[in-house]
């Protein structure tokens, strides 16, 4: 799925490379009002929290050590901060109007063939994504709330399926507040539960001797999210 993605996105961004000097400066340096306008779901597309549960499992799997994994999660990290860069700027040289869902902006504007690309792309991101935090979530009930297995995958899968066919369908407002509210939560929480760890476990934790200011410095973050969600 995630090489799919990435070549997607790389080959809408070859068709959008003529365009890219067009851009407007005012759409990669907007008035310092407006930066805090994209924060949540910005936060909401870097969240990868729910996949480190796996990651570690996958990683003691292989080696038993998990020493390794601050390189794994700071390079998981960047790189898609990179690719999704390389998809805005490829989006907005392209799209007369950029629209919610990026792709409908693009129509006209793009062969039949890219736009097809798009719609797989927005399929195999959903599925990516779907399945990394359904694993968390199916996770969480069964280890924390002891829910019984057929609850648990009704919840996954039914949940979703239902508040989508209920009319909760605008993408912008509903990463914006999952991402503003339900993230920054969480974040100022683990942030919370590393503080309070034994100082013996926070030596051997993957951010060292850097951890109780990382951890300060982005239960900031995640609040600075949270306010401005209820603000803006």
């Amino acid at each position: 799925m995630t090489g799919g993605i990435v070549a997607i996105i790389f080959a809408l961004f070859v068709v959008a490379a003529p365009y890219v000097a067009t851009i407007p400066a005012r759409a990669l340096a907007p008035h310092w009002s407006a930066w805090f306008l994209p924060f949540a779901p910005v936060l909401f597309a870097l969240s990868g929290r729910v996949a480190i549960p796996s990651l570690v499992r996958y990683v003691r799997e292989l080696s038993h050590d998990v020493s390794g994994l601050r390189t794994i999660i700071g390079w998981g990290t960047v790189i898609p901060a990179f690719v999704y860069g390389v998809f805005v700027v490829g989006v907005v040289a392209l799209s007369p109007v950029v629209s919610d869902d990026a792709v409908t902006g693009l129509i006209g504007a793009v062969s039949p063939l890219m736009l097809a690309a798009l719609g797989l792309l927005g399929l195999l991101s959903l599925l990516s994504s779907y399945v990394v935090v359904g694993l968390d979530v199916s996770n969480i009930l069964e280890y924390d709330f002891r829910v019984p297995r057929i609850v648990r995958v009704a919840g996954v899968v039914g949940i979703p399926l239902a508040a989508y066919l209920l009319g909760l369908q605008q993408f912008i407002a509903l990463i914006s507040f999952t991402g503003g509210i339900f993230l920054s939560l969480e974040g100022i929480l683990i942030a919370w539960m590393w503080l309070r760890l034994p100082a013996y476990t926070k030596n051997k934790s993957i951010v060292g001797r850097w951890g109780k200011g990382s951890a300060f410095a982005l239960a900031v973050v995640f609040a600075g999210a949270f306010i401005a969600t209820l603000v803006l």
